[in-house]
């Protein structure tokens, strides 16, 4: 499963909602959405998709991170969740994390998703995404407009 959501980072994007992209690749279809840090040396990558267990957000980090930390999300200011990397290859560090029903509410009832990592020499890499526009797309995303 994991890889059939790696493959739907390569998809063309074809409209904008609010700060996402949703986009379709023959019949898979996902919401994506890039940020730079504060320093604007890294980036991070999310993309919403379905898949037969439900939606998951893909979440891409650079290479050269601390892996035993993985990822911690935070949406507004509600408490941090810690997400595991599943793998990393050239394209950088993946975590795959379920898009579960109370996950899914906060983020629709939010305004900013931040999600941080540590990089490899120990500091701190927060990243800022707008959660603009997410009701709509998972909604597309979830009928599969």
């Amino acid at each position: 499963m994991f890889a059939s959501i790696i493959l739907a980072t390569t998809q063309v994007m074809a409209e904008d909602i609010g700060a996402w992209q949703y986009g379709c690749e023959a019949d898979r279809c996902s919401l994506a959405q890039a940020a730079s840090s504060a320093d604007n040396r890294t980036a991070v990558k999310i993309n919403i998709v379905r898949r037969d267990k439900g939606l998951f957000a893909l979440i891409v980090t650079p290479l050269g991170i601390s892996l035993p930390g993985g990822i911690l999300m935070r949406v507004d200011q509600g408490p941090e969740e810690r997400a595991v990397f599943a793998t990393c290859n050239i394209g950088g560090c993946f975590s795959a994390v379920p898009l579960d029903a109370n996950r899914l509410a906060r983020w629709k009832r939010g305004v900013t998703l931040r999600i941080s990592y540590v990089d490899g020499s120990g500091s701190k890499i927060e990243n800022e995404l707008s959660l603009d526009g997410v009701t709509a797309g998972l909604q597309r995303l979830e009928n599969g407009d």
